[in-house]
């Protein structure tokens, strides 16, 4: 045999073993491939986890959806800290709070304080602003003078005017200065106090969604005593059909939809409907209104929303809109943050329906306000500001 002949019958019974080797491989990364599909589609399915528990006098909730439960049980308990720690800042019923030792402090030099405490009372003072002073965190006194406040009582008469004038001397936010650096606060008035039980909770809110999005958590649905943000979608899944299923379940994306009830005193009905249902896109609602926390004096209902202008609670039937028989019940407001909605939420509450849509319009801000009619076959109807309209009236689309 001549010696090209060897060679090439060597080479080919060297390269049998090799492409055998070769396919043997491929085979086996082909059956890991596939195992792998069918162990993640298995494993790492979306699902929902909740949470919910007590804060700041009620009740607050979180939902998200994720892949795995890995790491869940780390992130309640950092919620639950989270929110511990934004109820001892701002709190007026802890007595040593951040909030209360500001309060207590007659200083009218400037006192040391958290940044975070000045930041709100920033995004407070320009809240007030845009509602043309509606919203007010220095009117802690007179709403202790309503009996709404940390020690709540049932009053026989209304408060005499001449305890609310005396009260209003030390009152408003231009008695309030801030600065950030450093970051400190100074009264004008030793007996000036701040409360802001109107924007802490769409505050806590916002914490949260930090929380979650530090822990890479894209879709959730956070709500503290109404206040509510929401980022990204429900995952909702969907089996497939034939040998599809073994690998994964379709995944149906679907909006957040947030209510808003029908304005009825809770002392009425137990369990009011939803009149909207609004998909935020990624950003936060609050309500204000009276459905809860009302008193009743002399036979006259008083929500526990004090009007900083006069120093006086608010009464449901002051608040119409120009058709006997209706009333205001609640506004909710849409933006990029909790605490920005809930701080403007009770100031359009005040400025009642006029005032407040051509305010909304002006500002390019999404705000519907709920009409309680008197009519029992239509009890509530929607008045919208322009940009509410365009971005979240569902009946629109």
């Amino acid at each position: 045999m001549s010696e090209k002949l060897k060679n090439d019958d060597n080479a080919e019974q060297s390269a049998k073993p090799i492409n055998s080797t070769v396919k043997m491989a491929v085979i086996i990364v082909l059956i890991a491939a596939l195992g792998w599909m069918m162990l993640k589609g298995w494993l790492f399915k979306p699902e929902m986890y909740d949470t919910a528990g007590d804060t700041m006098g009620t009740k607050y909730y979180v939902k998200v959806c994720a892949d795995s439960s890995w790491g869940w049980e780390r992130t309640q308990a950092a919620i639950e800290t989270e929110l511990v720690r934004i109820n001892r800042m701002m709190s007026t019923f802890i007595d040593d709070s951040e909030i209360v030792k500001f309060n207590d402090n007659p200083s009218i030099d400037w006192i040391p304080i958290s940044l975070e405490m000045v930041k709100l009372v920033k995004l407070s003072k320009e809240a007030s602003e845009i509602v043309d002073g509606k919203f007010d965190i220095t009117i802690g006194p007179l709403v202790d003078l309503w009996g709404f406040g940390k020690k709540q009582r049932k009053l026989a008469i209304p408060p005499p005017l001449a305890d609310i004038v005396r009260i209003q001397e030390y009152c408003g936010l231009d008695k309030l200065e801030y600065r950030e650096s450093p970051p400190a606060l100074r009264k004008l008035v030793p007996e000036l106090r701040i409360d802001l039980s109107g924007v802490a909770k769409g505050y806590g809110v916002d914490c949260v969604a930090t929380v979650l999005e530090k822990r890479g958590y894209t879709n959730y649905m956070i709500e503290i005593g109404g206040e509510t943000r929401t980022r990204g979608h429900k995952v909702v899944l969907q089996d497939n059909q034939g040998w599809l299923s073994l690998f994964s379940a379709e995944k149906l994306e679907v909006p957040w939809q947030i209510g808003i009830q029908q304005p009825i005193p809770v002392d009425q009905f137990e369990n009011p409907s939803i009149v909207l249902a609004v998909n935020l896109n990624d950003h936060a609602m609050a309500t204000s209104g009276d459905a809860e926390n009302t008193h009743e004096i002399v036979g006259q209902r008083y929500t526990h929303i004090i009007d900083p202008r006069s120093g006086e609670a608010v009464k449901p039937e002051e608040l119409g809109t120009g058709v006997d028989g209706e009333e205001i019940g609640s506004v909710s407001v849409i933006a990029d943050t909790c605490a920005e909605a809930d701080a403007l939420a009770t100031g359009f509450y005040l400025l009642g329906i006029q005032r407040g849509i051509a305010t909304a319009d002006l500002h390019d801000l999404a705000v519907v306000y709920l009409i309680r009619t008197g009519d029992p076959n239509n009890p509530a109807r929607a008045v919208m500001s322009d940009a509410f309209k365009k971005k979240y009236d569902q009946t629109q689309k």
